[in-house]
């Protein structure tokens, strides 16, 4: 999952997630990872799409930010 955030109309920040159960399969380093590969996917896209590379700016969360809660059993 990755979330685009328009901060202001000069600036894109994308913040890429994973969640509980990735981060559990992945580990702690694989989560970071695939997070920022997530938010680095959508960046690619803005830029094929015109957005300038200096107005994106990409970061990654992984589980300690999760954008959508993982259900407990």
């Amino acid at each position: 999952f990755a979330q685009p955030l328009v901060v202001d109309s000069d600036r894109v920040i994308i913040v890429g997630h994973t969640d509980e159960a990735e981060a559990a399969e992945l580990g702690t380093l694989g989560a970071q990872r695939l997070s920022e590969r997530r938010a680095a996917a959508v960046k690619e896209k803005l830029i094929a799409a015109g957005v300038p590379i200096d107005r994106i700016e990409t970061s990654g969360r992984a589980a300690i930010d999760p954008a959508v809660p993982t259900a407990r059993g």
